[in-house]
């Protein structure tokens, strides 16, 4: 005996009746297996789309052809022409079509993943191919300068312009246990968690690095002071320099003796040595003082501004 065909003939449908004989007819392709071909009902739809793809397949697989009917059972809607046509492929490719959302550089805590900015990773004192490779399978990039850089990658706590700036900005500092942990972790772990740890460093230098970076983070430690750097200076005067702006303060290029005043109302700071001192002196305003460069490496290393130790009698 032969299976009962039901026939349907969609004209001018709303889209909420295709989709309810869409509905029957999968229904009835699954349980009864007594429809042959179904046409498109519905142009702009993608499940009414995909149905229709999954009828085609199932009959070349010869799973319904058994069941063919007259082709008077062959539910069956004009094609539009022209324009109508363009607009219904159009509307129906661009719903098939799913967009990516854009991947997030997430950043793990624990087993939290928190959104993150990109990873960006400057090295100081290390040259590293291997944790490069790591750092950019991680989607991190590898970049030469602290301006770039939100992270910077270091063995040890050291006085290097690198490792001065990045502390004088707040900077994430971290080291290889980190980088052990994301790799692992198949993310960026939380670089407060595993920041880097060099208790020796800390002893030699009297400071601690966790402390420091936050009060780098609350406030820039020279904001508002402006500083003359003398020749004899050691890092040289555009290292020095360097430090200086990443700590919030200005460096003027040149020291001429007048009635001048920095930014907060007092005179320049002078960053010099012994063996300048006498003929800094002597170009130097009343309001000025001279200072020796740890002022601004011992300073900027603890977040620490002592005028008074470090002044040059």
């Amino acid at each position: 005996m032969t299976s009962a065909v039901t026939t349907y003939r969609p004209t001018r449908l709303t889209c909420s009746a295709m989709h309810s004989i869409v509905l029957q007819c999968f229904c009835c392709v699954l349980e009864v297996r007594s429809v042959h071909v179904l046409t498109l009902v519905c142009g702009r739809c993608l499940r009414h789309a995909c149905f229709n793809r999954m009828c085609r397949t199932m009959a070349k697989k010869g799973d319904v052809a058994n069941k063919l009917s007259t082709p008077s059972a062959v539910a069956t809607q004009a094609r539009p022409t022209g324009r109508k046509r363009k607009a219904d492929s159009e509307a129906s490719d661009d719903a098939s079509i799913p967009v990516p959302a854009p991947r997030a550089t997430r950043l793990r805590q624990g087993g939290d993943s928190v959104e993150q900015e990109a990873t960006r990773v400057l090295f100081t004192g290390i040259i590293d191919k291997d944790a490069e490779d790591k750092i950019r399978l991680l989607n991190g990039s590898v970049v030469d300068t602290v301006e770039e850089c939100t992270h910077l990658y270091a063995e040890k706590i050291k006085r290097s312009i690198k490792f001065l700036c990045a502390v004088a900005q707040g900077k994430h500092v971290v080291g290889p246990k980190w980088l052990q942990q994301s790799v692992q972790a198949g993310a960026f772990s939380c670089p407060e968690t595993f920041a880097l740890q060099h208790r020796e460093g800390e002893k030699d230098f009297s400071m601690g690095l966790k402390q420091s970076l936050q009060r780098a983070r609350e406030r820039p430690l020279f904001e508002g002071k402006s500083f003359f750097v003398t020749k004899g200076c050691r890092p040289p005067p555009r290292d020095m320099g360097s430090i200086i702006r990443a700590a919030g303060g200005t460096v003027v290029a040149t020291l001429r003796k007048s009635k001048r005043t920095g930014d907060n109302g007092s005179g320049l700071l002078i960053v010099s040595t012994p063996n300048d001192a006498a003929a800094t002196r002597a170009m130097a305003s009343d309001a000025d003082t001279l200072y020796s460069t740890e002022l601004v490496l011992a300073g900027v290393l603890r977040q620490d501004r002592d005028f008074k130790k470090y002044a040059l009698k």
